[in-house]
Protein backbone atom coordinates (compact mmCIF):
# COMPACT_ATOMS: atom_id res chain seq x y z
CA UNK A 1 0.00 0.00 0.00
CA UNK A 2 3.10 2.56 0.39
CA UNK A 3 3.12 5.64 2.39
CA UNK A 4 -0.57 5.79 4.27
CA UNK A 5 -2.28 9.16 3.44
CA UNK A 6 -5.50 8.84 5.53
CA UNK A 7 -6.99 11.49 6.04
CA UNK A 8 -4.24 13.90 4.25
CA UNK A 9 -5.71 16.33 2.19
CA UNK A 10 -4.59 17.40 -0.89
CA UNK A 11 -5.98 20.42 -3.12
CA UNK A 12 -9.88 19.49 -3.10
CA UNK A 13 -9.75 15.62 -2.16
CA UNK A 14 -8.98 14.13 0.97
CA UNK A 15 -8.10 10.56 1.13
CA UNK A 16 -10.97 8.24 2.60
CA UNK A 17 -8.53 4.70 2.78
CA UNK A 18 -6.83 2.36 0.39
CA UNK A 19 -8.83 0.95 -2.37
CA UNK A 20 -6.85 -1.50 -4.38
CA UNK A 21 -3.91 -2.07 -6.99
CA UNK A 22 -4.20 -1.80 -10.70
CA UNK A 23 -2.25 -2.83 -13.98
CA UNK A 24 1.28 -3.93 -14.75
CA UNK A 25 2.64 -1.26 -12.46
CA UNK A 26 0.51 -2.17 -9.40
CA UNK A 27 -0.50 1.74 -9.27
CA UNK A 28 -2.64 1.73 -5.66
CA UNK A 29 -6.04 3.46 -6.03
CA UNK A 30 -7.31 4.86 -2.82
CA UNK A 31 -11.04 6.38 -2.02
CA UNK A 32 -10.53 10.41 -1.79
CA UNK A 33 -13.97 12.52 -0.64
CA UNK A 34 -13.89 15.99 -2.69
CA UNK A 35 -14.73 19.04 -1.10
CA UNK A 36 -17.77 18.72 -3.58
CA UNK A 37 -18.91 15.76 -1.61
CA UNK A 38 -18.30 13.39 -4.52
CA UNK A 39 -16.44 10.10 -3.30
CA UNK A 40 -13.92 8.95 -6.17
CA UNK A 41 -11.08 6.06 -6.81
CA UNK A 42 -8.60 7.57 -8.40
CA UNK A 43 -4.84 6.76 -8.68
CA UNK A 44 -2.88 7.52 -5.39
CA UNK A 45 0.09 8.66 -7.53
CA UNK A 46 -1.76 11.55 -9.81
CA UNK A 47 -3.27 13.16 -6.53
CA UNK A 48 -0.39 13.53 -4.54
CA UNK A 49 1.88 14.60 -7.52
CA UNK A 50 -0.94 17.17 -7.55
CA UNK A 51 -2.21 15.97 -11.44
CA UNK A 52 -5.71 15.37 -10.24
CA UNK A 53 -7.03 17.83 -8.41
CA UNK A 54 -10.64 16.74 -7.47
CA UNK A 55 -13.08 14.58 -8.87
CA UNK A 56 -13.71 16.01 -11.80
CA UNK A 57 -15.98 19.22 -10.48
CA UNK A 58 -13.00 21.55 -10.86
CA UNK A 59 -13.18 21.16 -15.07
CA UNK A 60 -17.01 21.59 -14.80
CA UNK A 61 -16.28 24.24 -12.97
CA UNK A 62 -14.45 25.86 -15.13
CA UNK A 63 -16.60 24.97 -18.48
CA UNK A 64 -19.28 26.68 -16.87
CA UNK A 65 -17.24 29.75 -15.78
CA UNK A 66 -16.11 30.10 -19.56
CA UNK A 67 -19.58 29.60 -20.68
CA UNK A 68 -20.93 32.38 -18.81
CA UNK A 69 -17.82 34.66 -19.79
CA UNK A 70 -18.04 34.10 -23.32
CA UNK A 71 -21.63 34.52 -23.45
CA UNK A 72 -20.91 38.16 -21.72
CA UNK A 73 -17.89 38.98 -24.08
CA UNK A 74 -19.92 37.46 -27.34
CA UNK A 75 -17.50 34.64 -27.69
CA UNK A 76 -20.03 31.74 -27.31
CA UNK A 77 -20.63 29.32 -30.36
CA UNK A 78 -18.24 28.52 -32.55
CA UNK A 79 -16.79 24.97 -33.74
CA UNK A 80 -18.42 22.18 -31.44
CA UNK A 81 -20.26 24.78 -29.43
CA UNK A 82 -17.25 26.33 -27.86
CA UNK A 83 -13.98 28.31 -28.87
CA UNK A 84 -11.56 25.77 -29.15
CA UNK A 85 -8.90 28.77 -28.71
CA UNK A 86 -10.27 28.89 -25.07
CA UNK A 87 -8.56 25.22 -24.20
CA UNK A 88 -5.47 26.58 -26.06
CA UNK A 89 -4.97 29.17 -23.97
CA UNK A 90 -5.20 27.43 -21.08
CA UNK A 91 -2.63 24.71 -22.28
CA UNK A 92 -0.30 28.19 -22.86
CA UNK A 93 -1.13 29.09 -18.43
CA UNK A 94 -0.40 25.27 -17.53
CA UNK A 95 3.20 24.86 -19.32
CA UNK A 96 4.60 28.46 -17.90
CA UNK A 97 2.92 28.78 -15.01
CA UNK A 98 2.26 24.88 -13.49
CA UNK A 99 4.96 22.97 -12.06
CA UNK A 100 3.58 20.19 -11.63
CA UNK A 101 2.67 20.56 -16.14
CA UNK A 102 4.73 18.10 -18.37
CA UNK A 103 5.27 20.52 -20.46
CA UNK A 104 6.83 22.66 -17.86
CA UNK A 105 10.30 22.31 -18.06
CA UNK A 106 10.25 23.55 -21.80
CA UNK A 107 8.35 26.26 -20.82
CA UNK A 108 7.93 27.68 -17.58
CA UNK A 109 11.07 25.88 -16.31
CA UNK A 110 13.30 27.94 -18.97
CA UNK A 111 11.90 31.28 -18.39
CA UNK A 112 9.08 31.50 -20.95
CA UNK A 113 5.96 33.16 -19.43
CA UNK A 114 2.95 34.30 -20.49
CA UNK A 115 2.25 38.31 -20.97
CA UNK A 116 -0.07 40.04 -18.21
CA UNK A 117 -2.24 40.96 -20.84
CA UNK A 118 -3.17 37.08 -21.50
CA UNK A 119 -2.21 35.60 -18.13
CA UNK A 120 -5.32 36.41 -16.33
CA UNK A 121 -7.91 37.41 -19.92
CA UNK A 122 -9.05 34.90 -22.38
CA UNK A 123 -10.99 38.10 -24.04
CA UNK A 124 -7.58 39.66 -24.19
CA UNK A 125 -5.89 36.79 -25.89
CA UNK A 126 -8.51 36.15 -28.34
CA UNK A 127 -8.69 40.12 -29.32
CA UNK A 128 -5.33 39.68 -29.81
CA UNK A 129 -5.15 36.56 -31.68
CA UNK A 130 -8.68 35.99 -32.92
CA UNK A 131 -9.89 32.54 -34.32
CA UNK A 132 -7.06 29.99 -35.70
CA UNK A 133 -7.48 29.62 -39.60
CA UNK A 134 -7.70 25.77 -39.50
CA UNK A 135 -7.49 22.60 -37.13
CA UNK A 136 -4.05 22.00 -38.70
CA UNK A 137 -2.76 25.40 -37.36
CA UNK A 138 -2.10 26.17 -33.13
CA UNK A 139 0.06 28.90 -31.41
CA UNK A 140 3.43 29.70 -32.44
CA UNK A 141 5.91 31.63 -30.93
CA UNK A 142 7.88 33.63 -33.40
CA UNK A 143 11.20 33.78 -31.49
CA UNK A 144 11.27 30.13 -29.69
CA UNK A 145 12.72 31.75 -26.79
CA UNK A 146 10.57 34.68 -26.07
CA UNK A 147 7.31 34.57 -24.30
CA UNK A 148 3.79 34.21 -25.20
CA UNK A 149 2.68 37.63 -25.57
CA UNK A 150 0.76 39.63 -29.32
CA UNK A 151 4.34 40.53 -30.77
CA UNK A 152 5.90 37.37 -30.62
CA UNK A 153 2.95 35.41 -31.30
CA UNK A 154 1.17 33.94 -34.71
CA UNK A 155 -1.33 31.27 -35.47
CA UNK A 156 0.98 28.55 -37.58
CA UNK A 157 0.86 25.05 -38.91
CA UNK A 158 3.32 22.23 -37.57
CA UNK A 159 5.10 22.32 -41.02
CA UNK A 160 5.56 26.14 -40.34
CA UNK A 161 6.35 25.46 -36.47
CA UNK A 162 8.91 23.63 -37.71
CA UNK A 163 11.46 25.97 -38.50
CA UNK A 164 10.83 27.09 -34.33
CA UNK A 165 11.45 23.78 -32.88
CA UNK A 166 14.80 23.36 -30.43
CA UNK A 167 15.30 19.63 -32.15
CA UNK A 168 14.17 20.40 -35.64
CA UNK A 169 13.70 16.98 -37.51
CA UNK A 170 16.44 16.54 -40.19
CA UNK A 171 14.87 14.38 -43.33
CA UNK A 172 17.50 12.25 -45.61
CA UNK A 173 16.59 11.22 -48.74
CA UNK A 174 19.20 10.04 -51.56
CA UNK A 175 21.80 11.68 -49.71
CA UNK A 176 20.41 14.96 -49.32
CA UNK A 177 19.15 16.29 -45.35
CA UNK A 178 16.96 18.88 -44.74
CA UNK A 179 14.68 19.78 -42.70
CA UNK A 180 10.25 19.36 -43.52
CA UNK A 181 9.95 22.74 -44.41
CA UNK A 182 13.00 23.04 -46.70
CA UNK A 183 12.02 19.52 -48.51
CA UNK A 184 8.47 21.41 -49.35
CA UNK A 185 10.14 24.54 -51.02
CA UNK A 186 12.70 22.10 -52.54
CA UNK A 187 10.30 20.09 -53.99
CA UNK A 188 7.64 23.00 -54.95
CA UNK A 189 4.80 21.12 -52.52
CA UNK A 190 1.18 22.85 -51.41
CA UNK A 191 1.99 22.65 -47.68
CA UNK A 192 -1.45 22.52 -46.74
CA UNK A 193 -1.50 19.05 -48.66
CA UNK A 194 1.84 18.02 -47.14
CA UNK A 195 0.09 18.98 -43.45
CA UNK A 196 -2.89 17.00 -44.49
CA UNK A 197 -0.93 13.92 -45.58
CA UNK A 198 1.13 13.54 -42.46
CA UNK A 199 -1.70 14.59 -39.64
CA UNK A 200 -5.02 13.73 -41.45
CA UNK A 201 -4.16 10.62 -43.21
CA UNK A 202 -0.97 9.73 -40.68
CA UNK A 203 1.26 9.28 -43.46
CA UNK A 204 5.00 8.65 -42.71
CA UNK A 205 7.12 11.66 -43.79
CA UNK A 206 8.70 10.42 -47.01
CA UNK A 207 5.20 9.33 -48.61
CA UNK A 208 4.02 12.96 -47.32
CA UNK A 209 6.32 14.45 -49.37
CA UNK A 210 6.01 12.00 -52.47
CA UNK A 211 9.74 11.10 -52.16
CA UNK A 212 8.92 7.33 -51.86
CA UNK A 213 8.51 7.42 -55.78
CA UNK A 214 11.22 9.41 -56.95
Amino acid sequence: MGLNITNKKFNKLTAIKFSHKEGKQNRAKWLFKCECGNEKIIDKGKVTGGYTKSCGCLMIEEQKRFVRNATTHGLSGGRNGRRLEYGIWQGIKRRCLKINDIAYKDYGGRGIKICDRWKDSFKNFWEDMGERPSKYHSIDRIDNNKDYEPSNCRWGTPLEQGRNKRNVRLITFKNQTKCLTEWIEFLNLDEKIVAKNLYGKKMNVLSALGLNDK
